[in-house]
């Protein structure tokens, strides 16, 4: 039998080109199908992840102002009660013309207050700023009614008795209403210290509202009466009736976030926080809600479902093409994705994958990647982004809290002195030292906040001068007293040590360490040593408490880490984080030793760096 004769070679070419026409048409198939569903797919989910994301984010923005709002308002209160203090202690002037003066002064020093006085039990006003309505029976009005049996904030309403008294530029009068009773050491009503905050305090409430929750963002206030202190798009302050939307109305009261159609038509992401009474002021019933348009906050979303969609077609045309030579070409393909994939887990991210123009399987899987990585370091910078807003809050409120906290302490001190010059002792004085401790404990809490902005973005910059370390740990332990009397503070050696340091930074440095030992020490005495070695100053601070596990002695240091509850134990978990950062900026560090149970000893260990020679 005769050999069988090879097919014609274009038989041959003409059956290979068909074979891989139909395995490239099937993978063109097969990858457009694929690709464009996991694109509507991804696109849905992606979607959902945007709602709850941006939704859980609005709704912590609206918690932010609330709480903001809130402290405003307390703060205003607090001054009332220093007032209505001072009335029940018996400490005003005998003269009405003297207590006039008191409660002028608060108005012209306070912005807002458009009328402070005092009734007495009956409801007849005694003494008041400008002596307007002095004389005059105010017992059928609410901030004597409600205030004479306990803490009262009136929502805002307009004005009855002092609309023809007091000028108003923009539209009818509104007044806030805060009274606080006053009582005689017998517990018999003596009267009541009122006051009228205009509503020019309400209109810088919303813009500081507005500029802090950002742009893109619109705040809006609901009262109790479900009416809208501000109304879109003006800002007008119509105080009408509001249409909520019907998924809004279960989160007025408990706080969180839904999706909703307003009346303007269009559909809103909405973040909510109620105003919540706190131990010192009661709730003053409005709630804070902030908005973005819902196609602002699915726009991700979408360009991440257009884009899959876009890579699918593109590589099933890709792959139409140049299908019939996959075989021989699948192996270094994968080589080199998984080259570069081990790449990228190294941590090289501007890493690109290889053959994502590729027709085929291959082109296909590598696109996505690509397109999974470049979303996931978008993702990245928005995070990003959002620690920076979240570090800017953080410090503006730092800065903003610097100013009553600063008229405050003014405030007390005075009030001290005034105490002090009267020979007033007992309860009034232990009230002042407490207040005052108080206030230093608010600006070291503000002042830390400033320094975790300030080391986040790397602007810690160090201000040496010559100090001897064992005479600045002294001084430091008696301030520390101060703040936390009942503390059993030992410096259980001194030795000198002197070199140049950074002042403030060594005293934050210090302080956060003794308050740490003092808040887990149980009560039991917290030593301190000061020890000077060849180039280096050694400070120890070391107390009896609960000890920490070994796991958790490095993790500690990290900004908002603690090693124990926050059930437990107060506080933010900055102090250490903090304390380290000051260390290191003087090129030292932190060394501690703990034991669950048996106490733990921060050592800090600072390099003496000789005084800069002075300038000619």
């Amino acid at each position: 039998m005769a050999p069988s004769e090879p097919p014609p070679s274009g038989a041959r070419r003409s059956a290979v080109f068909s074979l891989r026409t139909r395995v490239g048409l099937l993978v063109c198939l097969f990858a457009v199908v694929a690709v464009t569903s996991v694109g509507a797919v991804a696109g849905r989910l992606a979607e959902r992840d945007v709602d709850a994301r941006v939704g859980e984010g609005l709704a912590t923005v609206a918690q932010l102002l609330a709480e903001r709002t809130q402290a405003q308002l307390a703060s205003r209160l607090e001054q009332v009660r220093m007032l209505a203090e001072l009335e029940r202690q018996g400490l005003m002037p005998e003269r009405p013309e003297a207590r006039r003066a008191v409660v002028e002064q608060l108005q012209r020093g306070t912005p807002g207050f458009a009328w402070v006085g005092f009734l007495d039990a009956s409801g007849v006003v005694r003494y008041s700023t400008g002596g307007l309505l002095e004389g005059a029976n105010s017992s059928e009005r609410p901030a004597f009614r409600e205030g004479s049996r306990g803490l009262f904030v009136g929502d805002a309403h307009e004005a009855v008795r002092l609309a023809g008294l007091l000028e108003s530029p923009e539209g009818p009068l509104r007044l806030l209403d805060l009274a606080v009773p006053v009582h005689a050491p017998d517990g018999t009503l003596k009267g009541v210290m009122a006051a009228h905050l205009t509503w020019d305090w309400g209109r810088a409430l919303k813009r500081a509202l507005a500029e802090t929750a950002g742009a893109g963002l619109e705040v809006r206030l609901l009262r109790r009466d479900g009416s809208l202190l501000s109304e879109p798009p003006t800002g007008a302050e119509t105080f009408r009736r509001a249409v909520l939307p019907a998924p809004l109305e279960p989160h007025v009261q408990r706080g969180g976030w839904a999706e909703a159609t307003w009346e303007d038509g269009r559909a809103y992401l909405t973040g909510i926080a109620p105003l919540r009474a706190t131990g010192t002021t009661p709730a003053l019933g409005w709630t804070v809600m902030v908005l973005q348009p819902s196609e602002v906050a699915f726009q991700p979303a979408v360009a991440v479902r257009e884009r899959l969609t876009g890579l699918g077609l593109l590589a099933g045309l890709l792959l139409a093409v140049v299908g019939w030579a996959l075989a021989g070409r699948v192996a270094r393909p994968l080589t080199d994705i998984a080259a570069a994939a081990e790449r990228l887990r190294a941590g090289e991210y501007d890493v690109r994958l290889p053959h994502g123009k590729r027709g085929d399987e291959i082109g296909a899987l590598s696109a996505s990647l690509e397109a999974l990585l470049r979303m996931l370091e978008a993702r990245e910078a928005e995070l990003r982004r959002a620690l920076a807003v979240r570090e800017d809050f953080l410090t503006v409120a730092a800065h903003e809290l610097r100013t009553p906290l600063t008229a405050l302490t003014l405030q007390l001190t005075f009030m001290g002195r005034q105490a002090s010059a009267a020979g007033v002792s007992g309860l009034l004085a232990t009230s002042l030292q407490r207040a005052t401790r108080q206030v230093k404990r608010l600006g070291q809490l503000s002042e830390a906040v400033l320094d975790t902005s300030r080391i986040e973005s790397g602007e810690l910059e160090l201000e040496l001068e010559p100090l001897e370390v064992g005479d600045f740990t002294r001084e430091l332990l008696e301030r520390v007293r101060d703040l936390s009397p009942g503390a059993d503070l030992r410096l259980e050696a001194c030795a000198p040590a002197a070199g140049c340091f950074d002042r403030r930074q060594l005293e934050q440095l210090l302080t956060h360490l003794v308050l740490n030992a003092i808040k887990y020490g149980k009560g039991k005495p917290v030593t301190v040593r000061v020890e000077a070695t060849a180039g280096e100053a050694l400070i120890s601070v070391r107390d009896e408490g609960i000890g920490m596990r070994p796991e958790d002695v490095e993790r500690v240091f990290g900004r908002f880490e603690r090693a124990i509850s926050t059930r437990h134990y107060g506080g933010f978990g900055l102090g250490l984080f903090i304390a380290q950062a000051a260390a290191r900026a003087h090129g030292g560090h932190i060394r501690v030793e703990s034991e669950p149970g048996h106490g733990s000893c921060f050592t800090v260990a600072l390099p003496l760096r000789a005084p800069e020679p002075p300038r000619a």
